[in-house]
């Protein structure tokens, strides 16, 4: 059975990740300013990779993710003894 996660945790996840996701961008910029924009072909780079990664779990992971939820519900489990 899939966990069912209540609104609280989720807007805490959804919490947590937008301010990694802050915190990681302010100190790219101030690396950036600090290196005279140097590192940012890197980043470019690394947004790219993210980039694909978004496209492959788009394209592929969540029809698997689907098939394997699928399949763990019609999968015979014998009750307790």
């Amino acid at each position: 059975m899939e966990p069912q996660y209540t609104r609280r945790e989720r807007r805490r996840t959804t919490t947590i990740a937008f301010f990694a996701i802050l915190f990681a961008a302010a100190f790219a910029l101030f690396v950036m300013i600090v290196t005279g924009w140097g590192p940012l072909p890197m980043l470019a780079v690394l947004a790219g990779f993210g980039l694909l990664g978004l496209l492959h779990y788009a394209v592929w992971g969540r029809r698997e993710e689907e098939e394997a939820v699928a399949a763990r519900r019609h999968v015979h489990r014998p009750g307790p003894p």
